[in-house]
């Protein structure tokens, strides 16, 4: 029979396992994956609750229109793949879709990045051209040091996020670029 004592012990020993386990899944993306840079378009710098923090979409991979979108039954909700192209400075999109794309076919040159639909149209009346698809990847806020988040300004500022991606097309975001300076 186990104590009171053991049981609390038992269930802080497990969530402690499982916050390990986060972190270090987390930081082995960080340094195996891809490094791979993205412009973003910065949209909130702070959350009273929360403290200090930017919260962006990215330029080219967060909405997706048309041409783009390769399979017309994606919808709200779907785990997408977008398949990106090394382009200086920036990684650009190639396509999206459902099914997931071989890590074999992929090199230093061309990865793919795992995402959650949040916002489906798709127009199978006119051939797709008036489709878009709005993605999530889990790598939109990045938490700054407390008390420098007050005056930010990216008004007329070219900015970017370095982002690691795995070959199952897991992200981690690794660093922001403001005037392609490291930020903060």
């Amino acid at each position: 029979m186990m104590t009171k004592t053991t049981k609390f012990i038992l269930a802080l020993a497990l969530q402690i396992s499982v916050l390990v386990i986060v972190l270090v899944y987390k930081a082995s993306i960080s340094v195996g994956g891809t490094p791979v840079l993205l412009e973003i378009a910065p949209v909130d710098p702070r959350d009273p609750l929360r403290g200090d923090y930017v919260t962006f979409r990215y330029e080219r991979i967060s909405h997706f229109g048309g041409y783009m979108i390769k399979d017309d039954s994606i919808k709200q909700g779907d785990t997408v793949y977008v398949t990106l192209i090394k382009s200086n400075p920036y990684w650009k999109p190639v396509q999206l879709e459902k099914k997931k794309p071989n890590p074999k076919t992929l090199n230093n040159e061309k990865v793919f990045l795992k995402g959650k639909v949040i916002r489906s149209y798709i127009d199978k009346e006119g051939r797709g051209k008036d489709s878009s698809v709005d993605v999530r990847y889990g790598i939109e806020e990045y938490f700054i040091p407390e008390g420098t988040g007050q005056n930010i300004n990216f008004l007329n500022k070219e900015t970017a996020a370095m982002v690691a991606i795995d070959q199952d097309g897991n992200a981690v975001l690794k660093r922001l670029y403001v005037d392609n300076k490291p930020w903060p």
